[in-house]
Order: C-alpha cells, then sequence, then structure tokens
C-alpha cells in the first residue's frame, strides 16, 4: 500500500482525474472519503474508531515496509529488487488483512481505513518518498527507467484491486518516454549505416566490385552443400537466441536484455571503455562517436543456431554458462537491426577487410563459403575455413563453435518467440509473462528440445 500511494502519482492513466498541480498530503486523497473529526487544536484527525486487532497487525507491516529496504531505496531515486520484493509481501499482507475487514459493516469498514490513512500520514519515510515522487517529470529517462515504473505499477494495481476507495488517490500522468519511442528507429538507421560502411570495405577488399556481384556467384555454384547453405539462409532456418541464468527470469519481464553498458556487469569481459572501442572499429565508426551512442542503442550479443527442421546437428551447449536458459527472438522484429560475426566479435577484430567488421544481417550469404567444409565433415553450420568454389580476398579463420550475432536497440520479452529451459521448467510469475504473450516454451533437458506444458 505505501509503494502504491507513492508511485500512482505518476501513473500513466488514472483510476481519477490527474491534477496540474502536485498533490501534498493534505490533499492526497478525495475529500468525499474522509470523515475525520477534527480537533480545535490544530489539523490532526480524531478517529471515531478503535483500531481492531489486525488493523494494528496491519499497520505493523506497514511500517516494517517503510523503513525497510524497498522504500529506502525508492525515496533515493532507485527502483531496486527490494522495492518488487517488497511489492510481493505487500500484496499478501494486504490480502490476509482485506479478508478482515471485508467482514465488518460498512461504518467499521470505513472507520479502520481512516486509522490506516493516519497511520501513513504521520510517518516521515512516507512523506519523503512522496516528495521523491513529486519531483518535476524528467526530461529524458535512462534505460530501463521508464519500463521499471510501468512495471511497479502494474504490480500497484494487482493491490488496488484488493483495497477499498480510499487508498484510491488523485494521480499525476507519467511522461511518455520518448527516448524509447525513438530507439529502435535510430537503431536501424544506425545499422543502415554501417551497412553501407560495410559494403565500401568489401569492394575494397573482397576480390569482388560488390556483395551483389558475390551473391550471383555463390548462387552459381552446383555443389548440393552450398544449395544446403543458401536453403538453409533462404528459408529462414537460423534462429537468433540468448542465453541467459535462470535468476534473469526475475528481471526479464521488468527491463527486457541490456548489455553490460548498462548493467554494469558481464558474463563475458566486463570492460565498458574497451567494449566501445572494439565496437566502434566493427561498425567502422570514430571511437568518440560511438562512445556518446545511447547505451541502450549499442548491441546485444546473441548466438545463432540452426533450426530443428534444417535437419542439421545443433549445439546448444555453445555459451552454457551465459545460463541454462535459452530466449529465441522474432526475426521479423530485429533483422534490420541485426548483424553478426563468424566468430566472438572480440576475436574478430584482429580481422582485417570485411572480416573485421559487423556483418549486417542482409549480407548472410557471406556465411556459405564459410560452413561448406563443416557441412561435409560432421552436418554442422559452424564457421570454418572457407571453401575456394567462390574465392574471397580474406583471412582464413579456425574452427569455431558458434556465430556470435548482434541485436542493435530495444529488446524485450515481447519480442520473443520460443523460450526453452535446460534445468528448471518456469514458474509462477514468470510462467504467466511467457503465456501472456503466447510465448512457445520448450524442454531442452536431456539433450532433446520438446514442447512443454505446465502441468504435464
Amino acid at each position: 500500500m505505501p509503494f502504491m500511494l507513492i508511485t500512482l502519482l505518476t501513473f500513466v492513466g488514472g483510476l481519477s482525474t490527474a491534477q496540474a498541480s502536485v498533490p501534498s498530503c493534505s490533499n492526497l486523497y478525495s475529500p468525499k472519503y474522509m470523515s475525520f473529526e477534527m480537533s480545535n487544536t490544530g489539523s490532526n484527525p480524531v478517529l471515531k474508531f478503535k483500531p481492531t486487532i489486525p488493523t494494528l497487525l496491519y499497520i505493523k507491516d506497514l511500517t516494517s515496509y517503510l523503513n525497510g529496504r524497498g522504500i529506502a531505496d525508492l525515496t533515493q531515486g532507485e527502483i531496486s529488487w527490494h522495492t518488487f520484493d517488497s511489492l510481493q509481501l505487500l500484496k499478501s499482507s494486504t490480502e490476509k488483512y482485506m479478508s478482515h475487514a471485508n467482514r465488518l459493516s460498512p461504518a467499521q469498514k470505513k472507520g479502520q481505513s481512516e486509522i490506516l490513512l493516519k497511520a501513513l500520514m504521520e510517518s516521515s519515510n512516507f512523506q519523503k518518498a512522496i516528495d521523491f515522487m513529486n519531483r518535476p517529470d524528467p526530461t529524458g529517462y535512462k534505460p530501463t527507467e521508464y519500463e521499471l515504473r510501468l512495471k511497479l505499477l502494474e504490480e500497484f494495481f494487482d493491490i488496488l484491486k484488493l483495497l477499498p476507495p480510499e487508498f484510491r488517490p488523485r494521480i499525476k500522468k507519467i511522461p511518455w518516454d520518448q527516448r524509447r519511442a525513438k530507439i529502435n528507429l535510430e537503431a536501424e538507421e544506425f545499422t543502415r549505416d554501417f551497412t553501407s560502411s560495410f559494403d565500401a570495405v568489401f569492394a575494397e577488399t573482397s576480390g569482388y566490385k560488390d556483395y551483389a556481384e558475390f551473391e550471383k556467384a555463390v548462387r552459381a555454384v552446383d555443389d548440393p552443400y552450398y544449395k544446403l547453405a543458401i536453403q538453409i539462409i533462404d528459408n529462414n532456418q537460423l534462429e537468433v537466441a540468448m542465453r541467459k541464468p535462470e535468476n534473469g527470469r526475475y528481471w526479464v519481464p521488468k527491463v527486457g536484455f541490456q548489455n553490460q553498458f548498462v548493467t554494469g556487469s558481464s558474463k563475458g569481459s566486463y570492460d565498458p571503455s574497451y567494449r566501445n572501442q572494439v565496437e566502434s572499429k566493427l561498425t567502422g565508426t570514430e571511437a568518440e562517436f560511438y562512445s556518446a551512442k545511447d547505451a541502450e542503442l549499442k548491441p546485444k550479443y546473441t548466438t545463432l543456431f540452426t533450426s530443428e527442421i534444417s535437419g542439421l546437428h545443433v549445439n546448444k551447449h555453445v555459451g552454457s554458462h551465459y545460463g541454462s536458459d535459452i530466449y529465441y527472438f522474432k526475426k521479423s522484429q530485429i533483422e534490420r537491426r541485426l548483424s553478426y560475426t563468424m566468430s566472438d566479435s572480440f576475436g574478430s577484430v584482429r580481422f582485417k577487410g570485411f572480416l573485421g567488421r559487423f556483418i549486417p544481417w542482409e549480407r548472410r550469404l557471406l556465411m556459405v563459403p564459410f560452413v561448406i567444409n563443416k557441412l561435409r565433415l560432421d552436418n554442422y553450420f559452424f564457421p570454418s575455413q572457407k571453401d575456394t568454389k567462390v574465392p574471397l580476398n580474406t583471412e582464413d579463420i579456425s574452427y569455431s563453435s558458434y556465430w556470435e550475432a548482434q541485436i542493435f536497440g530495444r529488446l524485450d520479452l515481447d519480442m520473443v518467440e520460443k523460450f526453452e529451459f535446460q534445468e528448471n521448467p518456469p514458474s509462477g510469475e514468470f510462467l504467466k509473462e511467457l503465456q501472456k504473450r503466447n510465448i512457445q516454451i520448450f524442454d531442452g533437458r536431456n539433450g532433446k528440445t520438446i514442447p512443454w506444458e505446465p502441468g504435464k
């Protein structure tokens, strides 16, 4: 309840009409719900009812939440996992209390609500949280900030449904995140720009005047392995997947998938300064220009798998240290801001020519000469030393056990097509989030990938 009262002041829509001015504690609630008897010595209300034992216990819970880490983080401008955990505890406590309140007479129920409201307004931490949430609207959000606020409010509404009208304050709208609306358009534009840069390098270093000439040469090769590789690419039998640990199930529905510039951590090499240097080289941009780009525009790293219908072997153990959950993305939503490399990008940066760049997804037939040897040997679609039927003026690459793919811009759970678990099945709120989006769920345990349904 305290979090609900705090944050609903900035909710995007409302249960009641928002006012232009910021409400203070004295006018936070609609007067029609208030029936305090005012004393002659000041504005402190004198209550008509005594608290019931369940009300006293609930006030104790509220005091605990207000003094806890969750509300403390909020007053400091941070929405943390402590905040969401507090909400879950609050919801449980509210459900328990309302089972008592709903058995009271209307007058008693109203009286107990007044007692709770008074307890809230006498809390200094509550007032601090109100002050924080009533700060002027931000001119721009940092990555994940807008999403966290919306997710927080969504969970508050679940609690609101349990409560009587007394606890429904006037609501001030959250400004729309303009950066969020533009970020993927900017990512697509950025990808087009480095595609032009890539094409220039390809024409200079590959031995072909342009990519179209190379594509014509590849499609003209009369070899069954070439035809198979082209078929896999043309028939959309490559899947873009990301591994995450199971604890990612807590955050992915809230903030989506983020890079180390946003999270401040990495399961790989964490060095934002060096990563900026590498990514600027791989995109053919100046380091200073690239470093200044929005953190959320910069790539999230994924892997390419061949789909089950391709008939090829698939090594799902690649990158297992990143986590046992695998998210598969809808290519229709990411292909205009998608690229790949023949191996780990930090390794690719040492190559000269076009191999030392992020290769735009539109140029994916460049994969073909590099997979033929592995197709012939063991039916894998993995990068290896290039075949000579289509000559390319490039360095040889050593065998790689996976393709790295890079997605620029915003990436969230709505863009996921399939979810595969290799250890524990999804459950609870995370399962509900998957089901709400009609995301297919697969059991990847025991080396097999089979459809999974709860309770079966």
